[in-house]
């Protein structure tokens, strides 16, 4: 699971804060909850367009030979966690257009 947050987190940086043009936060949380993990980041940046949203979580539903889309790093962690987690995990993204963005992944948690 190397690497999985740092697109997420990224893209946060880069689509949500950057184009802000002004002080922005980025908040990254993991908390215990049942027998599963749940990660999230917000930020309180730019935020997605309604219809550039509706797209990623087409996305994030669509079978594989369904899949294109610009939104590689999404898709990418995303099928990096179904291949590990099978459907044991998911991922979340909410928008307010203006106002930041928030994603949510779920992941079981793993005991050594």
């Amino acid at each position: 699971m190397k690497l999985t947050l740092q697109p997420l987190i990224e893209n946060a940086i880069y689509h949500g804060l950057e184009p802000k043009r002004q002080q922005g936060n980025l908040w990254i949380e993991a908390k215990p909850c049942h027998h599963s993990v749940h990660i999230s980041i917000r930020d309180d940046g730019v935020g997605i367009p309604s219809d550039h949203l509706d797209e990623i979580k087409a996305s994030l539903t669509a079978t594989s030979s369904e899949l294109y889309s610009d939104h590689i790093g999404i898709l990418n962690v995303y099928q990096r966690m179904k291949l590990r987690f099978g459907g044991q995990c998911s991922m979340q993204v909410d928008s307010i257009f203006g106002e930041g963005t928030s994603v949510l992944l779920e992941i079981p948690e793993i005991r050594d």
